[in-house]
């Protein structure tokens, strides 16, 4: 398992994204393979929680 990236969150999980998981998110949804950086962002430092 290669790790894509890992973060930890505003609830201090330790979050990782395999590089198995990004490319069948990507697959899915292409629009957003440039936006890693974003989307790292958003994981460590959400604008709202709603379920914990």
């Amino acid at each position: 398992m290669v790790i894509k990236f890992e973060v930890i969150d505003k609830t201090n999980r330790k979050l990782r994204m395999t590089d198995y998981n990004w490319h069948h998110i990507i697959r899915r949804h292409p629009e957003i393979a440039s936006h890693q950086e974003k989307i790292i962002e958003s994981l460590e430092k959400p604008n709202k929680i709603t379920d914990l």
